[in-house]
């Protein structure tokens, strides 16, 4: 499975963190096969207290997408980052 880690401006970064390093483990205790990419609309994008994360690749084809934390909520709704998925 390919998971996109989408990063978005405005984002907490410990519940990207959180549910990025769970994911990575699969492989070591499964067989399924797990890749993923951090990935976002932009090259860079700001967590919610101005900390600049890096993006992977821009808009990426995948089976998943996960987002999280509180923030996500406020862009679920509007569409702006899940519908140019």
């Amino acid at each position: 499975m390919k998971i996109a880690f989408i990063q978005f401006n405005g984002m907490t970064t410990l519940d990207l963190i959180g549910f990025y390093d769970t994911v990575l483990r699969l492989p070591r205790f499964s067989t399924m096969d797990v890749s993923s990419d951090l990935c976002a609309l932009t090259e860079e994008v700001r967590d919610e207290y101005g900390l600049v994360l890096k993006t992977q690749k821009v808009q990426p084809g995948s089976d998943a997408l996960a987002t999280g934390g509180t923030s996500s909520a406020s862009i679920a709704g509007s569409g702006s980052c899940s519908s140019a998925w």
